[in-house]
């Protein structure tokens, strides 16, 4: 009895292993899409994305819903079949796919204008990203998502020169004061204030070599003045001696 008991233990454990490894495996809508690029707030932006596996892990029939946060956007969503034939368009953000009519592939491009920023973080950069497009279903949850940098070109410069005096060894202060300008968006303050930190510690390192620099050459003056009056001492007893 207790090998039968066993044995189903056994079995059990085993089906639901081989049930994890089904859903471990299971496929879903595929999507091929270049990772977008950061750009600056009102310049035009165009993502395209191609869309394959349409009809794993969903519906026989759904309509794919192209969400964005570009300014005046506009979309166009193609589907087709195994051939490369069209099956279905849309101009909108909106496409209805089904299975029945054999479609294998949506290609979706949007195209629009990078929108402003509403606040600025430099200690948290991706707070300043934007959703460039958002796959769903419509009325439905979200399948995939892609979102990019942006900034203005105040913005830019005022982290370079942020970013260069960080790796001048800047002092914390220096830093803060500048980090500070640029959360507020004063950003011709905060690149002022970076340059002038990156002065600062260029400043302290040229120092810091000449200091460097004087030692080096008060100890070699050191060593041969020592060496010298050793010599001198060595010339006066040798004479003696004689």
């Amino acid at each position: 009895m207790s090998w039968i008991r066993s044995s189903k233990a056994i079995t059990a454990v085993v089906l639901l292993v081989i049930a994890l490894g089904a859903v471990g495996t299971a496929t879903a809508v595929s999507f091929d899409a270049d990772s977008p690029e950061s750009t600056e707030v009102g310049e035009t932006m165009t993502f395209n994305v191609e869309m394959t596996d349409v009809f794993e892990d969903q519906p026989n029939e759904w309509t794919v819903d192209a969400n964005t946060e570009l300014k005046g956007a506009t979309v166009q969503m193609i589907a087709e079949d195994v051939s490369g034939e069209e099956v279905a368009r849309s101009d909108n953000s909106e496409l209805q796919v089904s299975s029945e009519d054999g479609v294998n592939r949506v290609t979706i491009e949007i195209q629009g204008e990078v929108p402003g920023i509403s606040s600025y973080s430099y200690e948290n950069p991706d707070e300043q990203n934007f959703k460039v497009l958002e796959i769903s279903q419509a009325d439905g949850p979200s399948i995939e998502e892609w979102q990019a940098p942006r900034y203005t070109e105040a913005s830019q410069e005022a982290r370079n020169a942020i970013e260069s005096a960080e790796d001048a060894g800047a002092s914390e202060g220096d830093l803060q004061n500048a980090i500070s300008s640029y959360n507020s968006e004063n950003f011709g303050n905060a690149q002022d204030l970076a340059e002038s930190a990156e002065d600062s510690a260029a400043g302290e390192e040229q120092t810091q070599q000449y200091l460097m620099f004087g030692g080096i050459a008060l100890v070699v003056i050191v060593l041969i003045g020592g060496g010298y009056y050793v010599y001198q001492q060595r010339q006066e007893n040798t004479s003696k001696l004689r």
